[in-house]
């Protein structure tokens, strides 16, 4: 049975259909849920009108799907996800208009969609595929005892906006190779004004490390840099495990990204305690 789309105008509407399947498994949905629950309790500005996607079978929820412009589609975990599942996707990007850079979402689904994408178009002229990333999804609920490097994690300042905003930006270049038009000196200053953002001090700002996307029972622990001149001192460990204790004070547990191919990050993530629970994949589509 083919999958009957519908598209959503708000992140409420979306998640009346979707909250269900996708709270059940709450920690592999941080990215999707984050987002919604942001959308729906605070001002947000994107590129474009955000856009929400479920389909449903007779078995259930078949896909659902978010895309908040300029950023990749993201793909939920929890439907059914059949070829004909992608295939109504691809129909209700079109149908919104959308200009789809990539996906991101579990890397089985991702690799599926992306295929997807690539063949459905081609009739249109084609999209190339290009696996951007491997991303590992790791969770926290109980923090290692492990040492920590001289210094202390406070909030981020309007005193250290100058400073950590090079850090903002030469973070997107270590991770993505470019500075996104989002990652702007604007939408940093915003996170630090809402104190998301924690720096380890020794002596001055050494390490720097974000927390984001807030679910019911979790939160993101993102944006972990320190310079390269500061590095293998231990700084972003000590911040990434002060910043984690901090939020298991007021969530059951914390969530995280990582490069797979970066080792020596994904080394100190289980040090402090985080286990990988799901591998990830970004793909861009490219004309």
């Amino acid at each position: 049975m083919r999958p009957v789309a519908r598209l959503h105008e708000s992140p409420t509407e979306f998640m009346r259909i979707a909250g269900g399947v996708l709270s059940a498994e709450e920690a592999v949905n941080c990215l999707p849920l984050g987002l919604c629950l942001r959308m729906m309790t605070q001002e947000v500005r994107y590129d474009g009108p955000p856009f929400f996607h479920t389909s449903e079978s007779g078995s259930g929820l078949a896909g659902a799907a978010i895309m908040t412009p300029p950023h990749n589609v993201v793909l939920c975990c929890g439907p059914s996800w059949s070829d004909e599942a992608f295939q109504v996707l691809y129909e209700s990007l079109l149908e919104a208009g959308c200009e789809v850079p990539g996906v991101i979402g579990r890397a089985d689904l991702a690799a599926r969609f992306a295929s997807s994408f690539s063949r459905l178009s081609a009739p249109a002229g084609g999209m190339a595929v290009e696996k951007a990333m491997g991303l590992g999804l790791y969770l926290l609920e109980r923090l290692s005892k492990i040492p920590c490097s001289p210094g202390f994690l406070r909030p981020a300042s309007g005193d250290d906006l100058a400073l950590l905003t090079d850090w903002y930006l030469e973070f997107h270049m270590d991770c993505f190779g470019e500075v996104p038009r989002y990652a702007t000196p604007e939408n940093f200053s915003r996170l630090v004004a809402s104190e998301d953002v924690f720096v380890w001090v020794d002596g001055k700002p050494v390490s720097l490390a974000a927390k984001s996307r807030p679910t019911w029972n979790g939160v993101t622990v993102s944006m972990v840099y320190t310079p390269p001149a500061l590095r293998r001192r231990g700084y972003a460990t000590s911040c990434v495990a002060e910043l984690s204790r901090l939020l298991l004070g007021t969530w059951r547990f914390c969530t995280l990204f990582t490069d797979l191919a970066n080792h020596t990050s994904n080394h100190i993530y289980e040090t402090i305690g985080y286990r990988r629970i799901a591998d990830f994949a970004e793909y861009r589509f490219l004309r």
